[in-house]
């Protein structure tokens, strides 16, 4: 059985944890998990290897040291979020042109699924005509931004 979404991101905390040799109470965990709801697991396993790879000090690192690994490494702030618009659109693109998007995929950011219910659907998405694309790019950017 594959881990929920919450479960990866309690792995990535605990392996910053027992790479400092600290292991944490229920309730830290808790309180990180639900600083890092925002965040995909895919964000938060990035910035816990960045963490565990840059991080100088021999003591356990504070959350906003994670935090700051996860949007530095996702592109988070004005310009990041740009860029992940982006790359949610070239996703997006890439499951239409394997037929995989008339459905909402299980794994989804948030803020495009979002978007995507305001555009129309799954559903929708799969079957725009590509000579609207461009139109359509333009729109889900500036609804994801």
């Amino acid at each position: 059985m594959e881990a929920t979404s919450q479960e990866r991101k309690a792995y990535a905390i605990s392996g910053i944890a027992e790479n400092f040799g600290v292991v944490l109470s229920p309730t830290l965990l808790r309180m990180w998990l639900r600083l890092l709801e925002r965040y995909t697991p895919e964000q938060v396993e990035t910035g816990a290897v960045r963490v565990i790879g840059t991080y100088v000090y021999k003591t356990m690192p504070p959350f906003a040291v994670l935090r700051e690994a996860i949007e530095g490494t996702s592109g988070d702030g004005q310009k990041g979020i740009g860029l992940q618009a982006n790359a949610e659109w070239a996703w997006q693109m890439d499951q239409v042109s394997k037929g995989l998007l008339y459905r909402q995929p299980e794994r989804v950011h948030a803020t495009t699924a979002c978007v995507v219910r305001m555009m129309g659907g799954w559903a929708a998405v799969g079957a725009w005509e590509e000579r609207y694309l461009d139109f359509k790019r333009r729109d889900f950017l500036e609804l994801w931004t």
